[in-house]
């Protein structure tokens, strides 16, 4: 009798251990009393009386209380019964996750259930928004591209705005950016009051748009329109926040001209 495949068919329906040892043993010795059977195994009577009730349980044996030798098993063709019976709840439950797990994925994989993309056209709704996001304090803002050309499509008045929330929430900035950055070199001695730290990409970036990860929230800007895009996605932020920082590792500090 091959009883490592019917230890690990019961053991697959959920019957544990020793309730599986126990019933492969009472099929090649039957007629065996609670005391022969712990003695086999070595352990304590209670154990196996516990065994014998998960197995009741199962619907695999079955015994009296009082006379604890009249022990009766059914036949291990009830072992195939339950092994359908787990296959068939299987196949249902199986069916019914797949249905529902786009939904679970799209939870799991968006930091915010309010997930959506806006494209802001023109200066005014952007420069709102602009003030919104740094509402919340000890965050950290990343900009990643030509930092003067973003300054200059702004008045200098609005940029200054900008500059006075994210101090005042203590927002840290992180400045990768195209050269010569006239405004940040003019500017460092104010670094460490303004919460600000900037580095140079190489001398082949070269372009006028920029992107900013802040939060949940990517912005992919375009001075030249002027226009935004914004997208409040946790896993969008995470992926381009990664570039930042591989990036970031790959640049001259402000110090290195």
């Amino acid at each position: 009798m091959n009883s490592n495949i019917l230890e690990k068919t019961l053991e697959l329906i959920g019957v544990s251990e020793l309730a599986t040892k126990l019933y492969i043993y009472l099929l090649e010795n039957s007629k065996q009393s609670i005391t022969d059977i712990a003695k086999h195994f070595n352990i304590h009577r209670n154990y196996i009386y516990v065994a014998l009730e998960e197995l009741e349980r199962f619907d695999l044996a079955s015994y009296e209380k009082k006379y604890a030798k009249n022990i009766v098993l059914e036949a291990p063709d009830k072992v195939l019964s339950l092994l359908e019976i787990k296959k068939n709840s299987y196949e249902a439950g199986y069916k019914d996750f797949m249905e529902v797990l786009p939904n679970y994925l799209q939870n799991f994989y968006s930091d915010s259930k309010n997930q959506t993309i806006r494209v802001y056209k023109g200066k005014i709704d952007f420069i709102a928004f602009f003030h919104k996001i740094y509402t919340k304090p000890n965050q950290e803002t990343l900009f990643l591209g030509n930092n003067d050309l973003f300054i200059d499509v702004f008045s200098r008045s609005i940029f200054d705005s900008f500059l006075k929330r994210r101090v005042e929430n203590k927002t840290k900035s992180r400045i990768l950016t195209t050269r010569p950055a006239i405004y940040l070199e003019k500017n460092k001695h104010k670094d460490q009051e303004e919460y600000r730290e900037f580095r140079y990409l190489p001398k082949d970036y070269d372009f006028a748009g920029s992107f900013q990860i802040i939060g949940n929230t990517f912005i992919s800007y375009n001075p030249l329109i002027p226009n935004a895009v914004v997208i409040e996605d946790g896993v969008a932020a995470q992926m381009y926040r990664n570039l930042f920082e591989f990036i970031w590792v790959k640049s001259s500090s402000s110090q290195q001209i």
